[in-house]
């Protein structure tokens, strides 16, 4: 496996780094309109990581061992959230489409039809306090107080659009902030919509943080039977990060299907420090300049058909190995009828040969298509290919 050839929790605790940790007041808080106050301040904090696996840590203090560059972070997190809460209305307005969140968003925007008439409703409660404030000041009892009804509810915030932005993210703005890493997907398998999202997510970002040319790293959701056995939307939501990542340029995916744990959506223990490193490697490659660091992920760059088999040629592999020493599984092969089927697989340096029995003249591949899907194929650095599809539907 990869664990032994990764830097071990401990001996990075035991170095001398500086990494800041900034502590809000909060993690999840919601608003409905960008909270431009920082309620609470950042409190860095500094010295050694403690005895914690959280990503942070072992995302920043391998950058700080490698370049002597002091990092500093601030973490803003809600469990089980879907990427639209983090999206802010800039976001949303500077992509083409997603137009029921436009839709829900109308409620928040000064001007239209659904806003006017939320008012109404407030207006219409201030009216009812006031007069009821009138009659028990009359009689001398003690006035209600005055609290409007948000135009979201409260306890529905984290799931409204916007919100999560407004109140976590905006009060940062404009922090300078070099990059950002992004986890969370896992609400948003079999959401055909994500990649759009994403670039929503992200120009918003740089905009509010007048950081046009901002890093983002992202991480795939692992393996997790939770999302089904018989259908790969986990797959297909992999697809668009990586095509994300592809178009915007500035922006990583890092491969986790090796490290999970098909029966917890969340990697555990140990797991988290190769999420980490995986991305530091990525940061120290591409934000450094660290360009010897292998960092990438093997993807298929070409498939030819030859004598009865397919063949694949990847980039960032010379040489691929089994992480376990057994049969290479997951690669699936398809003839002109497009039904796949499980492949028989031989590697030859960077190339990998697949055939079938039951597939005379194999076309298209299509490697860990599964919510299930744990690979033990890994290139020399030990990192496994990205899931790919040679068809797409």
């Amino acid at each position: 496996g990869t664990k032994e050839l990764l830097p071990s929790a401990k001996k990075i605790m035991a170095k001398t780094t500086t990494v800041r940790h900034g502590k809000l007041q909060y993690l999840h808080k919601t608003n409905e309109y960008p909270d431009e106050r920082m309620n609470g301040r950042v409190v860095w904090s500094s010295g050694k990581p403690k005895k914690s696996f959280a990503l942070p840590v072992f995302f920043l203090y391998p950058i700080n061992l490698a370049t002597g560059i002091p990092q500093g972070f601030v973490l803003t997190a809600r469990a089980g959230t879907s990427i639209e809460p983090w999206i802010s209305m800039k976001g949303y307005d500077s992509v083409e489409g997603l137009v029921k969140l436009k839709k829900k968003l109308e409620i928040l925007r000064p001007g239209t039809v659904e806003y006017k008439k939320h008012s109404e409703k407030q207006f219409n409660y201030i009216k009812q306090w006031q007069k009821q404030a009138k009659e028990n000041d009359k009689a001398n009892m003690p006035v209600p107080a005055l609290e409007i009804p948000p135009r979201v509810h409260l306890t529905q915030q984290h799931r409204y659009p916007t919100c999560l932005y407004n109140g976590c993210i905006a009060p940062l703005a404009p922090m300078a902030i070099k990059g950002f890493f992004w986890y969370q997907g896992e609400s948003n398998v079999g959401d055909k919509e994500y990649q759009k999202k994403l670039v929503a997510f992200t120009n918003a970002i740089r905009k509010d943080f007048r950081s046009p040319e901002a890093n983002f790293f992202i991480v795939e959701p692992c393996p997790y039977k939770g999302y089904g056995t018989n259908n790969a939307k986990l797959a297909e939501l992999w697809e668009q990060q990586q095509a994300f990542a592809d178009s915007d340029g500035k922006s990583y995916v890092a491969v986790t299907g090796d490290i999970g744990d098909v029966n917890d959506w969340h990697p555990g223990g140990r797991s988290k420090e190769y999420i980490a490193t995986r991305l530091s490697n990525l940061a120290l490659k591409y934000l450094y300049g660290k360009k010897e660091i292998k960092a990438d992920f093997p993807r298929c760059e070409k498939f030819v058909p030859k004598g009865g088999k397919l063949v694949l040629t990847f980039k960032y592999a010379e040489k691929f190995h089994s992480s376990d020493g057994k049969a290479i599984r997951h690669f699936e092969v398809a003839g002109s009828d497009g039904k796949y089927y499980p492949a028989k697989v031989e590697i030859s340096g960077n190339k990998i040969i697949l055939s079938s029995d039951k597939v005379a003249n194999p076309l298209n591949a299509r490697y860990c298509w599964s919510n299930v899907a744990v690979p033990n194929l890994l290139n020399e650095a030990n990192l496994p290919p990205i899931s790919f599809r040679t068809l797409k539907k």
